[in-house]
């Protein structure tokens, strides 16, 4: 009887964008209220798009506390639930290096609920840490990386190579002998 094998290949396709979002003058928007925020540029990814939010005194409506600062990315268009990923990043000046500080793992943005957000904490980075380390000439950069997931790719099945060698299994009669 023969037999025969066929393969198929299936990989994820994505799509990766790195945004940038300047903010000068960061001191001049201090005290703003926490419920308000400066929303970058739309951007588009994977045929998404999307803008980020900064909140200088923090996005928090049921404290006055302005510790921190709070940066989210958001899902500007609507329709259909997107996979995606990203990475919250700040620019160190002095170096040109970005750090990570907030980056979530591989989920849904549903543009019809909270989920259109990320991160889902207002707890950004602390007021002090952001200042002390990442803001230089009252300018504070903000690095976005956006991963959006798009329908996998599927190969078109092709046979599946055959063995050159034809193995067969030993005999020795020494191999033999011991059964």
């Amino acid at each position: 009887m023969e037999q025969s094998k066929s393969i198929l290949m299936c990989t994820p396709n994505s799509v990766q964008v790195t945004h940038v979002f300047d903010i000068f003058g960061y001191s001049k928007h201090r005290g703003m209220d926490n419920e308000k925020f400066i929303r970058s540029g739309t951007f588009s990814v994977g045929g998404h798009d999307w803008s980020i939010r900064f909140y200088p005194d923090e996005y928090n409506t049921e404290k006055v506390e302005k510790d921190y600062v709070s940066v989210y990315l958001e899902r500007m268009s609507k329709g259909a639930k997107v996979r995606g990923s990203c990475d919250l990043r700040l620019v160190d000046h002095s170096t040109g290096i970005s750090a990570s500080v907030h980056k979530t793992e591989l989920r849904t943005f549903d543009p019809a609920d909270l989920s259109k957000f990320a991160p889902q904490t207002s707890n950004f980075k602390r007021r002090e840490d952001v200042e002390s380390a990442f803001l230089a000439n009252d300018r504070l950069t903000i690095e976005c990386i956006v991963i959006v997931i798009k329908e996998p790719c599927v190969t078109e099945s092709k046979p599946f190579p055959k063995s050159r060698c034809r193995c067969h299994p030993p005999t020795s009669p020494s191999i033999s002998a011991s059964f």
